[in-house]
This record gives structure tokens, C-alpha cells and sequence, in this order.
């Protein structure tokens, strides 16, 4: 089930949920751009008509290098986010800078990293984005 809400310049919004629960999140510009991503808990209401949720999109960082068999560090590289641990959502590709070294923000949990150049792609690697710990991560360029 798909619920889209739009909130207010301030940030505000309001909506009817059908269920109490857990539910996955995904928090857009008007670029559709994914921003943030995670799992809220949705409390059931007491007593009242509505339950209020309070979104905190700090999100985490990583940052790493992309380097050929021999350790040299790549440029130009797509550094993308294959998937999230039960997510589909998929995020826009970072690219490396001259030494080979990228950063971008993602939300916190485990998510693979996959190198991508020139239409081929990489073997990914797991890592863990928690906030105010950001992983450095190195991906080598080597086949899948």
C-alpha cells in the first residue's frame, strides 16, 4: 500500500494513514529526488482522532575512494546505492572526484555501494551509515 503526502513550506503535513504500524518512509523534493529514507513507527491513537508523527531527517554520511586492482584512486566513477535492507527506493549516483574519493549523504542503516564506469559495474560492498559515524568505504574496480 502507497500513501503520498505533501507538506506545507513549513514542513508541515497531514494525512489519514488506513493502519497503525511500521511504515517505510521516503521524503522527496519537487525534483522527486529521494532525501531521506527509513522506517517509521506509526502509534495507534489513545483517545484521540488523530496520532501525530514527527519526521527527524538528519540524514548520515559516508564518504570513500574507488580505486583500480593496483590502488589508484579513479575519477569520474558513479558511486551508486544499490538498495537498502528491505527497501526498493534508489538513489541518485555520487560521482568521484580527481584522487577518486566521493561522499553523499544516505539514511542511517545498511546499504549497498556498487562502482559503475563506462557501462560496467562493480562488485558492491555493504556498509553501515549511522549518523554522526560516517563509514569510510573503499570500492575496487574488479568485476563481477
Amino acid at each position: 500500500m502507497r500513501v503520498v503526502l505533501e507538506s506545507h513550506q513549513d514542513g508541515q503535513f497531514r494525512g489519514f494513514l488506513p493502519r497503525a504500524g511500521t511504515w517505510e518512509v521516503a521524503v522527496a523534493g519537487k525534483s522527486k529526488r529521494v532525501l531521506w529514507n527509513g522506517s517509521v513507527d506509526v502509534p495507534k491513537p489513545q483517545c484521540l482522532r488523530e496520532a501525530w508523527l514527527e519526521l527527524d531527517l538528519d540524514p548520515g554520511k559516508l564518504g570513500g575512494k574507488v580505486v583500480d586492482r593496483a590502488g589508484c584512486g579513479q575519477e569520474g566513477v558513479g558511486v551508486e546505492v544499490l538498495r537498502r535492507e528491505g527497501s526498493s527506493l534508489r538513489y541518485p549516483a555520487a560521482r568521484t572526484g580527481p584522487d577518486g574519493t566521493f561522499r553523499r549523504v544516505a539514511a542511517p542503516g545498511r546499504l549497498a555501494l556498487r562502482a559503475r564506469d563506462q557501462g560496467r559495474a562493480f562488485l558492491p560492498v555493504w556498509v553501515e551509515v549511522r549518523v554522526g559515524r560516517p563509514p569510510q568505504v573503499a570500492l575496487v574496480m574488479e568485476d563481477e
